[in-house]
């Protein structure tokens, strides 16, 4: 009887650990960070990505580019203040953080350094687990300006179109902001990109607010535990995650389990043998 108390006991612990995630696990704390530059211009970014071809229901995300005299930030504004508030309820000692469950967001973060045009890419605690870092030049894209001309939010704005890493890029970018920068790794034109959007349309961004900013932002790189690591190596763990999430959150010791809210119980979040959808932006 005694040991059947215990088991029940165990059970029921494991299953409390499995419904949140607990502080000691949470790596992407941003109460301390580094500050690389401060912003002038705030350009906020509409993107809608197209994760799964087959259903292709598009999915957005605001992101933000800061952009300063040396440096320039790109990232998420929702998952940077997923990351805010969790790390407050951290840091006043809850016992459990809830998850992120934004499905259009991306966890990067895009640091260009005009200096050296070296770009430094963090991937912050996103489905793979851990903080990546990888270090690349600034992509040099052999863009070709055309004619056509069009209005976004009352900038003038000319068309370039330019291939980079297996998708065919139309963009639109206006002189009246004489940047050579935009959104993502995009950038190399003689203005800032306002709007892009590869062949497909499976990856969509367009400029939805730009501001001078008249009290400068500080470009702030966090101080989190990175695991460096080259780019190909990541799109490995991402492919592998995405073709058995099952079998690679079990290699990683993590649990398989969630609370379904309708049924409430635990249940195996996937099937192992079905593969998730994956449509990275970056086909090589």
């Amino acid at each position: 009887m005694m040991k059947k108390l215990v088991l029940f006991i165990c059970v029921i612990l494991m299953i409390t650990s499995l419904h949140a995630q607990t502080k000691p696990n949470f790596e992407t704390m941003v109460n301390k960070y580094k500050v690389l530059d401060s912003a002038d211009i705030k350009v906020t970014y509409r993107l809608l990505s197209v994760k799964d071809t087959i259903k292709k229901n598009a999915e957005e995300d605001i992101q933000v580019l800061l952009l300063g005299k040396n440096y320039s930030k790109y990232y998420s504004q929702d998952y940077l203040e997923y990351n805010i508030s969790s790390t407050k309820l951290v840091l006043k000692g809850a016992n459990a953080i809830p998850g992120f469950n934004r499905d259009g967001a991306y966890g990067y973060e895009i640091f260009k350094n005009m200096r050296n045009s070296e770009m430094e890419v963090t991937d912050l605690g996103t489905c793979i687990g851990g903080n990546y870092i990888y270090k690349e030049a600034i992509p040099t894209i052999d863009w070709e300006i055309g004619d056509e001309h069009c209005k976004i939010l009352s900038y003038t704005c000319q068309k370039a179109t330019g291939h980079f890493r297996g998708r065919t890029y139309e963009a639109w970018f206006t002189m009246d902001i004489p940047v050579n920068n935009g959104p993502w790794k995009l950038g190399g034109l003689p203005g800032l990109i306002l709007k892009v959007s590869d062949s497909r349309n499976h990856y969509v961004f367009e400029c939805i607010g730009l501001e001078q900013l008249k009290t400068k932002e500080e470009i702030r790189k966090y101080d989190v535990k990175y695991k460096e690591a080259k780019r190909e190596e990541i799109d490995k763990i991402y492919k592998r995650f995405h073709k058995d999430n099952v079998a690679y959150n079990l290699l990683r010791g993590e649990s398989t389990l969630f609370l379904n809210p309708v049924t409430q119980k635990w249940e195996k979040q996937y099937n192992a043998k079905k593969p998730l959808p994956y449509n990275p932006i970056e086909l090589e």
